[in-house]
């Protein structure tokens, strides 16, 4: 598209390239202490849902449903 629109050009709009300040700043608020004091990594089987400890994040929230179709 070269933005042109019944015969006058008119400037194409592009996505930024960078982030904005703000934003990369509540980013590192988030990811910092996670990067001070990280916690264990915990195993688990291959193919499974992840540690049993997991389960605790989610308790009392309904389990997962497998999406459906129409």
């Amino acid at each position: 598209m070269d933005g042109r629109a019944g015969g006058r050009r008119r400037p194409v709009r592009t996505a930024p390239r960078f982030a904005r300040e703000d934003s990369v700043e509540e980013t590192w608020r988030i990811v910092q202490p996670l990067l001070d004091a990280p916690t264990q990594v915990l195993p688990y089987r291959k193919g499974s849902w992840g540690p049993a400890e997991a389960d605790a994040l989610v308790r009392g929230h309904p389990r997962w449903q497998r999406p459906w179709l129409a």
